[in-house]
């Protein structure tokens, strides 16, 4: 409770102020009596201290030096028996205490000290007492709102209406989440922007209040708001902002917050976890389908629509992936996965969130380290408006977050059932940038067209076509033969450039060019002919499908 409510207990009706009486709104906590100079090691923060002077009559002068240690150590006041022992308080003693507004108080001759501590600490606990029954029957209300489904918003406008104040909560990312009052998005992006500015410069803790500088739209005047972080799960915070400055709240005020922000932050934790168990669900659901483990259109649609597939749509399949990984955790040290599981969401969440902003109606998932977007494809500029998007959105990665990412993009899926061919494109077209020694690319796959044209003609030809053409290597498992597969591969794809095929595969370029002669002695080919790179090109092409 505040020194100054204290003062007027029955017990202390006949102390006087004597310094420092804007100190009086100090809190007290709890009651010390001095017996000896070097009490002030024993004090603690919000202590009234109560002393008879005895032991300090004949050295007044070092109450000056108590008095500013008091002070620094954030205790609630001084208070001493004068005309006994301590005749008088010396006025430098009481100069100090004014400018520190620090409470200095003369006591009666009656009461005893004893009388005093007991009489103090009996209503110091009743307080004690009085604010717990209030902080639990609060904390009923707001949680009885939580279980009977109402949500955070009424919890918030329950809050605004007992601090009479608006009231707003913002996830981690700063995005409003509710509000009690409805502002102007200028008014919601500035307090945005002052709370980064505050986090960036330093992480407050849970609960610790921080101050903000705000102007309501048509008003000049500035006023002063409150803000708390609110935890969301383990490393992520809300904020709880409170349109009004905290430190003029009464107790009962200061109470509503605390219960409120307990019962907010149990609820973001719960939302929170409902919302992994989610993703987790349709990450699952949609990796399965896309790598062809369904065969039912309706029953892909059935399922699919409530993650936004829809039957009568086209759709391009872009995945994409982070150039370096170990960019993500730059400066993050042997952090334990936990930790890094959240810096990996956050980059789903961001790359979601860009996504959805930039194209409209994806469908957005990934698998382990990859990122997989199903874009619905407008006409007649597909190409061109894909492109400026997925460059923009690299761009963006570059700029806020500094780190590289690369896109690989598939044939456009007339029907559900190609999906799993387009994302089967995509990954390829990815793999085959990095096969290049690539970062921070676009690529399309090589086959736009081609691959479209290959599905119509029948499984049993393609499968005639690609072993006459690999021949021997068509079927082979041997080491040797996969390895002259994978340089045939990235020599096609490097435009018949050994420097760059070399570069791709860490070999030496002689490494290659003994691959490639063994390719032509097995596959009756010359290299440099456009006919027969041509075939083997397109015999690659149905290696992918048949894979």
């Amino acid at each position: 409770m505040q020194l100054r409510a204290l003062l007027n207990e029955p017990v202390l009706k006949n102390a006087v102020v004597v310094a420092g009486a804007e100190g009086t709104l100090n809190q007290v906590t709890s009651v010390n009596m001095m017996d000896a100079p070097d009490i002030i090691d024993y004090v603690k923060k919000n202590q009234l201290l109560l002393t008879t002077g005895y032991n300090i009559q004949h050295r007044p002068e070092i109450l000056s030096d108590i008095v500013s240690k008091m002070a620094e150590r954030g205790c609630a006041g001084l208070a001493l028996k004068t005309h006994r022992f301590l005749k008088t308080i010396p006025p430098s003693v009481l100069e100090k205490a004014e400018q520190l507004k620090f409470p200095i108080i003369e006591l009666p001759m009656e009461p005893s000290l004893g009388e005093i501590v007991n009489e103090v600490l009996k209503v110091i606990l009743q307080e004690s007492t009085d604010q717990l029954t209030e902080a639990m029957e609060i904390h009923r209300k707001f949680t009885d709102l939580i279980i009977s489904g109402k949500g955070l918003f009424e919890v918030v406008d329950q809050l605004a209406k007992r601090i009479n104040a608006p009231v707003m909560l913002l996830d981690y990312r700063l995005n409003l989440l509710e509000t009690s009052r409805k502002f102007d998005e200028q008014f919601y992006y500035d307090l945005a922007y002052q709370i980064s500015d505050t986090i960036r410069d330093e992480d407050p803790d849970n609960g610790a209040e921080q101050k903000l500088a705000i102007r309501y739209p048509h008003d000049d005047h500035e006023h002063t708001a409150s803000f708390y972080p609110v935890q969301m799960n383990l490393y992520q915070k809300g904020y709880l902002i409170l349109m009004m400055d905290m430190a003029d709240a009464g107790d009962s005020e200061k109470l509503a917050v605390e219960q409120a922000m307990n019962v907010i932050s149990f609820e973001l934790m719960k939302l929170h976890a409902v919302e992994q168990q989610s993703r987790l669900q349709k990450n699952e659901f949609l990796t399965e389908f896309a790598e062809g483990h369904y065969t039912s259109e309706k029953d892909i649609a059935r399922r699919g629509e409530s993650y936004g597939l829809r039957l009568d749509r086209t759709y391009v399949c872009a995945v994409c992936r982070l150039d370096d990984e170990e960019d993500l955790y730059h400066g993050l040290g042997p952090a334990p996965e936990s930790e890094r599981r959240l810096y990996k969401d956050s980059i789903y969440e961001q790359l979601q969130m860009w996504m959805g902003y930039y194209f409209d109606d994806v469908v957005f998932f990934s698998k382990g380290d990859i990122y997989i977007t199903l874009i619905p494809r407008p006409e007649p500029e597909m190409e061109d408006w894909l492109l400026k998007g997925l460059k923009t959105i690299q761009k963006e990665m570059e700029e806020f977050l500094y780190l590289s990412i690369s896109f690989g993009v598939g044939n456009p899926a007339t029907a559900l059932l190609q999906i799993p061919d387009s994302y089967t494109e995509a990954l390829e077209a990815l793999t085959s940038g990095y096969r290049m020694g690539k970062k921070g690319f676009v690529k399309w796959t090589d086959t736009r067209g081609v691959m479209e044209l290959l599905r119509t003609v029948s499984p049993k030809k393609l499968r005639e076509f690609y072993q006459s053409t690999l021949r021997s290597l068509a079927e082979s498992k041997k080491k040797e033969d996969e390895d002259l597969i994978e340089t045939l591969t990235i020599y096609i794809e490097n435009n018949g450039q050994i420097a760059d095929t070399a570069k791709a595969l860490f070999v030496h370029r002689n490494t290659v060019i003994y691959r490639l002669k063994k390719c032509e002695e097995k596959l009756h080919v010359d290299l440099k002919n456009a006919e027969d790179i041509h075939k083997l090109r397109t015999a690659l092409l149905v290696r992918q499908m048949i894979d």
